[in-house]
């Protein structure tokens, strides 16, 4: 059964939420991270969460940082294998010297996951003091202290909220947002949730040293899944080109085009320009991160004018009697693609 990690958020590349719901669980379990559900070893997790969710409901929402470390980050220091706990001091980046956070570590100091705690309620992604720009952020000062030591993997937490990062030198910055609160998030729940389960798999020593391979395989599903879009476009603009082709209304339209090969090229490209602007919106209107959708998808002027129907809403009689003759999106279409070419008549 695929992990539940419906208290999580995914950002970026390194692990996409649907690897992350689907083939995730298999890739831990072969490489032998993922906590078992059954037996002893389940019952000793229980146990400890236990403890560890008594904790987490002691810390108040506004506790400062040295109190999110000693209730969030110290209790899991020796569950994950590790011995202790040791501040790092300043880091030298790119941008200069920047807070290096606490490190647990093991005994010989050969495996190690670096922390960062926030007091409660703060802003992962504002700068920290004002007039600063994005880029000094906690989560931005965080992944580049990762870069800059050859660290793939950090935590941050503010005793509300904790990100798993992932730090990929060659690609963009990527990181898992577990909720930790009280409505939907590890305080509220009795029984270990899954993505505390992914926690001790990605953290634990022998995790942190295979979370290369691990994004490597998560990289390689989306390949599989980027030539699977692709065939299924291939044959949407073939299927669509055929379609016009059929169609007897178009017929005195392709009799003035004598050279076929000519038009059969036009067509294709047309189609494949179409095919894709189509999939560019949907991805836009279906995509749950905030940075990568459309801020007014959910508007009535978008839904009712532009946005092609969808089966979640009521269709009217005349809406039905067209999309038996396939015709239900051809209208808003038709009217997206003028907004985008000519702009929207009320903004001229």
């Amino acid at each position: 059964m695929p992990l539940d990690l419906r208290d999580c958020k995914f950002h970026g590349h390194a692990l996409p939420q649907p690897f992350a719901t689907g083939d995730l669980e298999t890739v831990l379990q072969k490489e032998g991270l993922l906590p078992r559900a059954t037996g002893p070893e389940a019952k000793a997790l229980d146990a400890f969460w236990e403890v560890y969710r008594r904790k987490l409901r002691a810390l108040p929402d506004n506790a400062g940082y040295v109190r999110v470390q000693s209730h969030v980050i110290e209790p899991l220091v020796s569950m994950l294998g590790y011995a202790r706990v040791r501040s790092d001091g300043e880091v030298l980046t790119r941008e200069g010297p920047e807070r290096g956070g606490v490190v647990i570590e093991t005994e010989d100091g050969s495996r190690r996951v670096r922390v960062w705690t926030l007091e409660g309620g703060a802003d992962f992604d504002a700068p920290r003091r004002r007039g600063q720009a994005y880029r000094y952020s906690p989560t931005q000062v965080a992944q580049r202290v990762l870069l800059s030591k050859g660290e793939r993997l950090g935590l941050l937490t503010d005793g509300n909220d904790l990100r798993i990062l992932f730090c990929d030198p060659a690609r963009r910055e990527s990181h898992i947002a577990v909720e930790l609160g009280r409505a939907g998030g590890w305080r509220g729940v009795k029984s270990v949730p899954d993505s505390f389960r992914l926690l001790v798999a990605l953290a634990r020593p022998e995790g942190v040293d295979k979370v290369p391979g691990i994004v490597e395989q998560a990289r390689l599903q989306q390949t599989r899944v980027t030539d699977t879009l692709r065939e299924q476009a291939r044959l949407a603009v073939r299927d669509f080109v055929q379609a016009l082709l059929d169609e007897p209304r178009n017929a005195p339209f392709f009799e003035r085009y004598p050279d076929k090969q000519d038009l059969a090229r036009r067509l294709f490209k047309d189609a494949l320009v179409i095919v894709y602007r189509l999939l560019f919106i949907l991805k836009l209107e279906a995509s749950s991160d905030p940075e990568r959708s459309f801020s007014f998808a959910s508007t009535s002027l978008w839904r009712n004018t532009y946005s092609r129907p969808t089966p979640s809403r009521r269709p009217s009689r005349r809406t039905s009697r067209a999309a038996t003759r396939g015709l239900s999106s051809q209208g808003p279409c038709a009217r997206c693609f003028a907004c985008f070419r000519r702009g929207s008549p009320g903004r001229r």
